[in-house]
């Protein structure tokens, strides 16, 4: 069982590690030194590729991917808001899934749920260049991905992609 100071330096190492992917990534938005200092200051995790999928191979490690994948299917927008710090784009993003999108990204935990499977996350966003002089239309994909490993060897995957125009 680790004690409380090897906690305490395991979560200062994440967060550090956390810190230096998002600035060496270039990803400076509106609100992300603020969901930096929420995630220091509450121990959530910042909402990134890496770090999501991270914890999802940490909890697939340990054993715990089902139960995760439960918790998350059942309140999935809950689940984001108490365990990751997130800026104000990408609360408005989220707030912009339907709930066609949610089922899909529900259906992949389901699986996930089931089988034990691996599960990872993918975001992009890609700029257009636009003829209309109001401002470019900037696609924001996001894709749940899960695999699980079959008795016989072959491998069985679930994915949801969404894209969302805001």
């Amino acid at each position: 069982m680790k004690s409380n100071n090897e906690s305490e330096l395991d979560r200062r190492k994440f967060l550090t590690t956390t810190t230096a992917a998002v600035i060496g990534a270039g990803c400076f938005s509106v609100g992300l030194r603020e969901a930096i200092a929420d995630a220091a200051a509450t121990g959530k995790i910042l909402l990134t590729v890496d770090n999501l999928n991270r914890l999802f191979r940490q909890k697939h490690e340990a054993g715990q991917i089902r139960s995760l994948a439960r918790e998350i299917r059942r309140d999935i927008i809950g689940w984001l808001k108490r365990e990751c710090s997130l800026t104000p784009i990408q609360e408005r993003r989220i707030a912009a899934f339907t709930n066609k999108d949610w089922d899909r990204i529900k259906e992949v935990f389901a699986f996930v749920e089931d089988t034990g499977a691996t599960v990872s996350v993918n975001f992009w966003e890609e700029t257009r260049p636009s003829k209309n002089p109001s401002p470019p239309l900037d696609p924001y994909w996001t894709k749940v991905l899960a695999q699980a490993r079959n008795p016989n060897g072959t491998t069985t995957t679930r994915e949801a992609t969404v894209n969302l125009q805001t």
